[in-house]
């Protein structure tokens, strides 16, 4: 008995790989059944601390031949990390014009650190690439042309997305209830998938409660690992597309309200949508179904949009008709509460929002109104009137206030981890902004204050603009900003209350 327990002990504090030659070696020296009883024991503990393997039939032999998965988590972070240094001084050495060598030195040894050091705090949301300055310089005051047009949709696109593992890969959704992906290279499309067909296709447990009405899209987001696509509309279904075998996979109900908007958490394992019944809901990505619902919105919750890197597990922002923007700490089972202010005292719908890091945000509101948020101020630092109004002279915008209606903000993007950020109105520009640090100094010029120093993070107008035809519902900027995708239509995102007939959509 004493021999066993001290067995038994050095077993417990032998290493995982101590333990595996420890069970080969019984393999050798034992056959038929002990070989066997330790084959159960030894997956048993495996499946226990999360590996997986196959079942030994008692030969005595090792049955994991994948070398791969005898790898453990340090030696994995190990390889990772040699396969990530050897990029990056590839990289660099491509820069310089030279080769790469094995082990840099001096002035080379220096710029690897600055890079490394860079691209950890970026990764964990503490630093910003600047790139607004580049391409401000690059623009000048000129005017951006269009590279190349798409028309997907048959009718006003309200949404899309870029995917993060194709640099050339749109997505993107419309009032006709397509969802569709565009070949930014080429200008070639490829629609996935209508509503009609997924109405025709529904079985019983897939249909919500506007089963056959409502078949417009009007959200969509796609997944960290580009393999999964999220879109919602009128139907208040959320369901989940699987990019690579080009199929509905889920298809989840619970809102009792317009799915307005919807967002992954930033590790992917979670997926948020945002209704027009005042609720914001968690859903699994991997069990696909309801995890749990926010309430706080007193009105219409109008957008939504993942907070950046570093900010941690479970937290998204959202805007509201109420007229307030929050920051949803999921896990804490905590909300901050943010009230728009603009020119006029009542304040304004919230309508559209984009984060740019772990704590800051930007959002648009119907009042023309473009504010920059972070987490550590109640008061945003705001732009009024962002958008040129459309005068009632001319005619090509109609239904409801033609002034309000113009510059009423239907969308803004960031450049991820950049100071770059972009925004979209019914006056026919996409204009482009610069994230302006604390201290710096102020111009007369269109927002960007009366002179002065600045005391806090603020916007600034960069000249350059596009012209569209059409409202500006949806924006997107690639990661090295240098491609701004613009989804517009004949409407506005979410309403008919404006129009303008000789636009396009697309």
């Amino acid at each position: 008995n004493a021999k066993r327990a001290r067995s038994a002990q050095a077993d417990l504090e032998a290493t995982p790989g101590q333990r595996r030659l420890s069970r080969r070696r019984f393999d050798d020296d034992n056959n038929g059944e002990g070989a066997a009883r330790a084959g159960e024991l030894w997956d048993a503990e495996t499946e226990g601390g999360g590996g997986k393997r196959g079942v030994d039939d008692g030969g005595g032999e090792d049955f994991d031949d994948d070398e791969s998965a005898k790898e453990t988590v340090a030696e994995a972070r190990l390889r990772m990390a040699k396969q990530y240094l050897a990029e990056v001084q590839a990289e660099l050495a491509t820069a310089a014009g030279g080769a790469a060598a094995e082990a840099a030195t001096g002035e080379d040894a220096r710029e690897l650190a600055r890079r490394l050091h860079d691209d950890a705090l970026e990764a964990r949301g503490y630093a910003t690439r600047r790139v607004a300055a580049d391409v401000s310089r690059r623009l000048g005051s000129t005017a951006m042309q269009p590279l190349r047009t798409a028309a997907p949709h048959h009718l006003s696109v309200t949404a899309l997305s870029l995917s993060p593992n194709d640099e050339h890969a749109c997505f993107s959704c419309a009032k006709d209830g397509s969802v569709a992906r565009t070949d930014l290279e080429t200008g070639s499309f490829d629609v996935l998938v209508t509503y009609a067909s997924l109405v025709a296709s529904a079985q019983p447990t897939q249909r919500g409660p506007l089963h056959g009405r409502g078949r417009d899209a009007s959200a969509l987001a796609i997944h960290p690992s580009g393999n999964l696509l999220a879109f919602a509309g009128g139907d208040h279904v959320v369901r989940l597309w699987d990019a690579r075998g080009g199929t509905v996979v889920a298809s989840m109900t619970g809102h009792r309200g317009r799915v307005t908007g919807v967002a992954f958490a930033e590790d992917g394992l979670n997926v948020y949508s945002c209704s027009a019944d005042r609720t914001v809901k968690q859903w699994s990505t991997s069990q696909r179904s309801y995890v749990d619902t926010l309430y706080g919105h007193t009105s219409d919750v109008l957008c939504i949009d993942g907070c950046g890197a570093g900010a941690g597990v479970g937290r998204v922002v959202t805007g509201g008709m109420d007229g307030t923007t929050r920051l949803w700490k999921v896990a804490e089972e905590k909300q901050l509460i943010l009230r728009s202010q603009g020119p006029s005292v009542q304040s304004r719908s919230v309508d559209a929002i984009s984060s740019l890091s772990s704590s800051e945000w930007v959002t648009g509101s119907d009042d023309g109104t473009l504010t920059l948020w972070t987490s550590t101020k109640k008061k945003g630092q705001r732009v009024d009137m962002a958008h040129e109004v459309i005068t009632p002279q001319q005619p090509a915008l109609f239904g409801g206030d033609a002034g309000s209606a113009s510059a009423w903000v239907q969308s803004v993007t960031a450049c991820p981890g950049a100071d770059l950020v972009a925004s979209g109105a019914g006056d026919g520009k996409v204009r482009l902004w610069r994230v302006g640090d604390a201290g710096d100094t102020l111009s007369a010029e269109h927002g960007g204050g009366s002179g002065g120093v600045a005391k806090s993070k603020h916007l600034v107008a960069i000249p350059a603009l596009a012209s569209v035809n059409g409202f500006a519902n949806a924006l997107a900027i690639t990661r090295d900003a240098t491609r701004l995708v613009c989804g517009i239509g004949q409407e506005p995102r979410l309403g008919r209350w404006g129009r303008i007939n000789d636009a396009s959509n697309g």
